[in-house]
Protein backbone atom coordinates (compact mmCIF):
# COMPACT_ATOMS: atom_id res chain seq x y z
CA UNK A 1 0.00 0.00 0.00
CA UNK A 2 2.88 2.43 1.00
CA UNK A 3 4.59 1.77 -2.71
CA UNK A 4 1.31 3.06 -4.37
CA UNK A 5 0.79 5.91 -1.84
CA UNK A 6 4.73 6.73 -2.68
CA UNK A 7 3.60 6.04 -6.68
CA UNK A 8 0.69 8.35 -6.73
CA UNK A 9 2.56 11.34 -4.65
CA UNK A 10 5.65 10.52 -7.29
CA UNK A 11 2.84 11.44 -10.29
CA UNK A 12 1.06 13.78 -8.77
CA UNK A 13 4.38 16.16 -7.88
CA UNK A 14 5.94 15.36 -11.62
CA UNK A 15 9.78 13.91 -9.60
CA UNK A 16 10.08 17.30 -8.25
CA UNK A 17 10.74 16.82 -4.54
CA UNK A 18 12.42 14.02 -2.42
CA UNK A 19 9.48 14.70 -0.16
CA UNK A 20 10.80 15.95 2.64
CA UNK A 21 7.41 16.87 4.11
CA UNK A 22 5.66 13.82 3.43
CA UNK A 23 4.89 10.94 5.91
CA UNK A 24 6.76 8.53 4.07
CA UNK A 25 10.91 8.30 4.07
CA UNK A 26 12.90 9.79 2.15
CA UNK A 27 14.73 6.88 1.40
CA UNK A 28 11.82 5.04 -0.28
CA UNK A 29 11.04 7.76 -2.67
CA UNK A 30 14.96 7.87 -3.55
CA UNK A 31 14.61 4.09 -4.38
CA UNK A 32 11.30 4.74 -5.50
CA UNK A 33 12.77 7.02 -8.21
CA UNK A 34 15.96 4.72 -9.34
CA UNK A 35 13.46 1.94 -9.89
CA UNK A 36 11.32 4.34 -11.83
CA UNK A 37 13.86 5.26 -13.74
CA UNK A 38 15.59 1.86 -14.35
CA UNK A 39 12.33 0.34 -15.44
CA UNK A 40 12.27 3.50 -17.42
CA UNK A 41 8.58 4.23 -16.61
CA UNK A 42 7.45 7.52 -18.01
CA UNK A 43 4.16 9.47 -15.98
CA UNK A 44 1.97 7.59 -18.17
CA UNK A 45 2.98 4.46 -17.16
CA UNK A 46 2.90 5.25 -13.72
CA UNK A 47 -1.12 6.72 -14.03
CA UNK A 48 -1.78 3.26 -16.00
CA UNK A 49 -0.26 1.28 -13.15
CA UNK A 50 -2.45 3.10 -10.38
CA UNK A 51 -5.44 3.26 -12.58
CA UNK A 52 -5.88 0.28 -14.56
CA UNK A 53 -8.82 -2.37 -13.75
CA UNK A 54 -8.59 -5.66 -15.57
CA UNK A 55 -11.57 -8.17 -15.63
CA UNK A 56 -10.59 -11.88 -16.21
CA UNK A 57 -13.77 -13.44 -17.31
CA UNK A 58 -14.34 -17.30 -17.33
CA UNK A 59 -13.69 -17.81 -20.47
CA UNK A 60 -10.08 -16.94 -20.39
CA UNK A 61 -10.53 -13.13 -21.59
CA UNK A 62 -9.32 -10.19 -19.62
CA UNK A 63 -10.27 -6.46 -20.32
CA UNK A 64 -7.85 -3.70 -19.27
CA UNK A 65 -10.20 -0.38 -18.31
CA UNK A 66 -9.89 2.69 -16.44
CA UNK A 67 -12.64 3.27 -14.56
CA UNK A 68 -14.06 6.86 -13.28
CA UNK A 69 -14.39 6.56 -9.87
CA UNK A 70 -15.34 10.13 -9.53
CA UNK A 71 -18.23 9.61 -11.43
CA UNK A 72 -21.33 7.40 -9.79
CA UNK A 73 -18.36 5.93 -7.34
CA UNK A 74 -21.44 4.58 -4.62
CA UNK A 75 -22.76 2.08 -6.98
CA UNK A 76 -19.28 1.17 -7.90
CA UNK A 77 -18.24 0.74 -4.28
CA UNK A 78 -21.05 -0.66 -2.87
CA UNK A 79 -20.92 -3.60 -5.46
CA UNK A 80 -17.53 -4.13 -4.61
CA UNK A 81 -17.97 -4.34 -0.90
CA UNK A 82 -20.83 -7.21 -1.50
CA UNK A 83 -18.38 -9.02 -3.68
CA UNK A 84 -15.41 -8.43 -0.97
CA UNK A 85 -17.70 -9.86 1.50
CA UNK A 86 -19.28 -12.60 -0.08
CA UNK A 87 -22.94 -10.89 0.03
CA UNK A 88 -23.77 -11.85 -2.79
CA UNK A 89 -27.80 -12.62 -2.35
CA UNK A 90 -28.10 -8.15 -1.58
CA UNK A 91 -26.91 -7.64 -5.14
CA UNK A 92 -30.30 -6.97 -6.84
CA UNK A 93 -28.54 -7.00 -10.48
CA UNK A 94 -25.91 -8.75 -11.92
CA UNK A 95 -23.59 -6.05 -13.21
CA UNK A 96 -21.13 -3.48 -12.09
CA UNK A 97 -22.22 -0.32 -14.32
CA UNK A 98 -19.12 2.50 -14.86
CA UNK A 99 -17.93 4.78 -16.93
CA UNK A 100 -14.82 4.54 -18.39
CA UNK A 101 -12.02 7.36 -18.11
CA UNK A 102 -10.84 7.12 -21.60
CA UNK A 103 -13.99 8.38 -23.70
CA UNK A 104 -16.45 8.23 -20.87
CA UNK A 105 -18.72 5.96 -21.99
CA UNK A 106 -20.89 3.94 -19.98
CA UNK A 107 -20.21 0.34 -19.64
CA UNK A 108 -21.35 -2.60 -17.59
CA UNK A 109 -19.42 -5.94 -16.76
CA UNK A 110 -21.53 -9.36 -15.59
CA UNK A 111 -20.77 -10.30 -12.66
CA UNK A 112 -21.64 -13.88 -12.84
CA UNK A 113 -19.18 -14.16 -15.88
CA UNK A 114 -15.96 -12.79 -13.89
CA UNK A 115 -13.80 -14.63 -12.24
CA UNK A 116 -11.86 -12.40 -10.65
CA UNK A 117 -11.58 -8.20 -10.77
CA UNK A 118 -8.21 -6.22 -10.15
CA UNK A 119 -9.26 -2.90 -9.26
CA UNK A 120 -6.68 -0.12 -8.57
CA UNK A 121 -6.12 -0.49 -4.61
CA UNK A 122 -6.21 3.54 -3.72
CA UNK A 123 -9.04 4.72 -5.88
CA UNK A 124 -11.16 2.07 -4.37
CA UNK A 125 -10.01 2.76 -0.96
CA UNK A 126 -10.83 6.53 -1.24
CA UNK A 127 -13.91 5.88 -2.68
CA UNK A 128 -14.97 3.69 0.73
CA UNK A 129 -13.05 5.77 3.15
CA UNK A 130 -15.31 8.92 1.52
CA UNK A 131 -18.44 6.41 1.28
CA UNK A 132 -18.16 5.96 4.78
CA UNK A 133 -17.47 9.45 6.19
CA UNK A 134 -21.04 10.35 4.58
Amino acid sequence: MVVYEALEDYEENSQVTLYNDTENSTELYKYLMEYVRKNGWTEEDIFQLLNTSVFYYLDGRKKSTIIDFYQDSDDIIETIEMVYGYDFTDIEQNFMFYIDAHDETENFVNLKGISMMELPLLKVEEEIFRRNDQ
